[in-house]
């Protein structure tokens, strides 16, 4: 959230705003370039040149920071820092469109993810600004390029979150740590960790997203394909699951501290009623590696159940969430990403995946358009361009 723009400049509705809402695009260095990106950006351009006016809301998992470090969490963010050059390196048509949006008087919203955590440390939304505004003819001010570590919430009627808080295995302690002054002791969710330990060293993500998949047949996924290098991965999963252990020991030894002031200040920030703000965070789950009893459940579900639900389960927690907010925020439409699924329900949308699963030729993102106060929105498919 460490953000110094003002309540009034994320809360100014025009009579007609257009936001483009794009959930799980995982941009990792060494991932190449996705055509289908690459045709929308080339319509952002033509927007551009119409002096047409919208917003890019980026929902999470952008970048996918975890998979570029094989060593853990950094507190000053060099890693992702360093991550972002080489995305900006193989892949420099994605800020030059960011730029292009900015030209036009829009905006460019990144909401932290699971997976982009680091998005809440000062130095990356530096270097990300920086990018951007390589790209653009004036300095990019605080306003134009916005960090929530949380929610964004741009008009009374609309109200956007990753959605990993609904998910125990990918839940932090809070959302607003990473501001605290002891953010580098964050205890971190059981799937980031897995994703440092696992995910990548092998950089295969698909295995891990696949939520629906039980215990058993992704250990038999693995053999396949990993084939001579199974056991090695088995390794790699095992201290993975340790240092779950250690994250909760963590946990214990080092509580937050300073939440109540950075609550108050994310609500100043984002201009709502700071009733909300405890009243949406009593709605997330508890880390699971927080809970023994909970972390004890999963095990049973993983090993010794016949089929594992948590993606059937995930979905419904995430439409309850949805229901919840809606009732305390009082916005019309509520947008969650995080499941790599498309699903929509009376008041919620989910954006869905952009990147994965990589054989998904219905990538899609969320076109929602402000009028008179009342948001009205359509999924749009990348096939389209």
């Amino acid at each position: 959230m460490i953000d110094t723009a003002s309540a009034s400049d994320t809360h100014c509705p025009q009579p007609e705003e257009t936001y483009c809402i794009f959930g799980d695009l995982h941009l990792i260095p060494g991932k190449p370039e996705d055509p289908r990106l690459a045709r929308f950006f080339a319509e952002l351009e033509l927007r551009q040149r119409r002096n047409e006016r919208l917003h890019l809301v980026f929902n999470g998992d952008t970048f996918d920071f975890a998979m570029a470090t094989q060593n853990g969490f950094c507190s000053n963010g060099s890693h992702a820092v360093a991550a972002l050059d080489q995305i900006e390196a193989q892949f420099p048509q994605f800020f030059t469109a960011l730029g292009q949006v900015l030209e036009s008087k829009g905006k460019v919203v990144f909401i932290s993810g699971n997976h982009d955590l680091e998005l809440g440390i000062p130095d990356v939304q530096r270097r990300i600004r920086c990018l951007i505004e390589s790209q653009t003819s004036r300095p990019v001010e605080n306003h134009q390029v916005v960090f929530s570590s949380w929610f964004y919430h741009p008009d009374p009627s609309l109200y956007i979150e990753h959605g990993h808080q609904y998910d125990a295995e990918n839940s932090v302690r809070h959302p607003l740590a990473l501001t605290a002054k002891n953010g580098g002791k964050q205890a971190y969710p059981v799937g980031t960790v897995l994703t440092w330990y696992f995910a990548a060293h092998f950089q295969d993500l698909e295995l891990i997203l696949n939520t629906n998949r039980h215990f058993w047949s992704q250990a038999k996924q693995i053999l396949i394909r990993y084939k001579l290098k199974a056991p090695y991965a088995y390794w790699l999963f095992a201290k993975g699951a340790l240092s779950c252990l250690g994250q909760m020991v963590k946990a214990s030894i080092f509580p937050l501290k300073e939440m109540d002031s950075l609550e108050a200040a994310f609500a100043r920030w984002s201009g709502v009623d700071p009733n909300w703000i405890g009243r949406i965070r009593d709605l997330m789950k508890k880390p699971t590696h927080l809970s023994p009893a909970n972390a004890a459940k999963r095990v049973y579900d993983l090993l010794l159940t016949t089929k594992d639900l948590r993606g059937d389960l995930l979905i419904n927690d995430l439409k309850r969430a949805a229901d919840r907010v809606r009732e305390i925020t009082g916005a019309q439409l509520v947008v969650f990403s995080h499941l790599h699924t498309t699903c929509e329900g009376e008041g919620y949308a989910n954006t869905g995946s952009f990147s994965y699963p990589r054989a998904n030729n219905q990538a899609s993102f969320l076109e929602v358009v402000i009028r008179e106060n009342l948001p009205y929105v359509n999924r749009r498919f990348i096939s389209e361009f």
